[in-house]
């Protein structure tokens, strides 16, 4: 297995298991007598614990990168495309969502480190695709 599906699996993992903490939000959050199923009418987000609201934006800004970064991941093992840079942007890319994931935990969203953060994972998707299309 190459570093690049590593990688991918250990982001895989984490997006698997950031979905976890709105699970838990809508099944012990106090609905108001909404509705009594939340499968139904899930209860609305903006009524949650703000850590918790945070960390579902934290699985969905990780699953806008991962999609796109895991189909080229993808691409290159196909092809046979595995050298420096793609093993560094790989790691990097998985680094800067680890990153990203306990910013939004912080509670300082806001935060330049924030937007700053997901521009340099989405500068990790460039450059690995202009390894793919160089190749």
């Amino acid at each position: 297995m190459t570093q690049e599906l590593v990688a991918l699996v250990l982001l895989a993992i984490m997006a698997g298991g950031l979905w976890i903490p709105f699970i838990v939000a809508i099944n012990t959050q106090d609905t108001n007598g909404e509705t009594a199923d939340a499968f139904v009418v899930p209860p609305r987000i903006e009524r949650m614990p703000p850590h918790m609201r945070r960390l579902h934006r934290a699985h969905l800004n990780l699953l806008e990168q991962l999609l796109p970064f895991a189909l080229m991941v993808l691409i290159a093992q196909q092809i046979g495309l595995s050298n420096t840079v793609t093993v560094v942007t790989a790691w990097l890319f998985l680094a800067l969502r680890i990153a990203h994931a306990i910013v939004m935990m912080t509670g300082k969203p806001r935060w330049a480190l924030r937007p700053i953060i997901f521009t340099m994972g989405f500068a990790c998707i460039l450059v690995f695709g202009v390894q793919l299309l160089m190749a």
